[in-house]
């Protein structure tokens, strides 16, 4: 489950509407940006409501993708804080 939910990952686009979800909670936010080399992916996107950006990651190594997570920016401190494991995405 966690290298689909990296694949996915990498195949989402600015622009994009992501429906992410932890374990307690589900985001619905527009994809502003990403980032993707050899052994990571980054997926920044902002909030339908709120104004807490969100960033989606997953790292990779020795072939294999970790668990992806979400993590929250914190204003005004500027402190990106893990939300949980990302459990479930749909992009439209």
């Amino acid at each position: 489950m966690s290298d689909d939910l990296a694949r996915a990952l990498t195949r989402v686009r600015p622009g994009d509407r992501a429906h992410a979800t932890t374990d307690s909670r589900r985001y619905t936010a527009v994809v502003t940006a990403t980032e993707r080399d050899d052994a990571t992916v980054r997926v920044t996107a902002v909030p339908e409501s709120g104004d807490q950006w969100l960033e989606l990651r997953a790292t990779r190594a020795d072939d294999e993708w970790t668990p992806p997570t979400v993590h929250r920016l914190q204003h005004p401190d500027d402190d990106w804080t893990e939300l949980g494991p990302l459990v479930t995405l749909d992009v439209d």
